[in-house]
């Protein structure tokens, strides 16, 4: 398929609705990055605050709140190949 017409088929799919956001998955190593996860605990009334610093973090990468039992934050970064000596 042409970068035309797949590009075509894809507004025609967001046109209607049925696709609503397109995101490309990153191998971390092929562009020297290493993914590291986190578990942040925090109290529940804490996590906006939380997810202010991690959004201006440059190696954040993904976050996603955690309610429950235990309140928190899971964290994706992309540190560069090497760095983790230095955490």
């Amino acid at each position: 398929m042409s970068p035309n017409t797949f590009s075509k088929h894809l507004r025609r799919l967001m046109d209607r609705g049925i696709l609503v956001s397109v995101s490309a998955e990153i191998c971390y190593p092929s562009v020297g990055l290493e993914p590291i996860l986190f578990f942040f605990k925090a109290p529940f009334r804490s996590l906006y605050d939380l997810e202010r610093i991690l959004d201006l973090h440059p190696y954040t990468r993904y976050r996603i709140r955690c309610i429950g039992s235990c309140n928190g934050i899971y964290a994706l970064f992309a540190i560069p190949s090497g760095a983790n000596a230095y955490l």
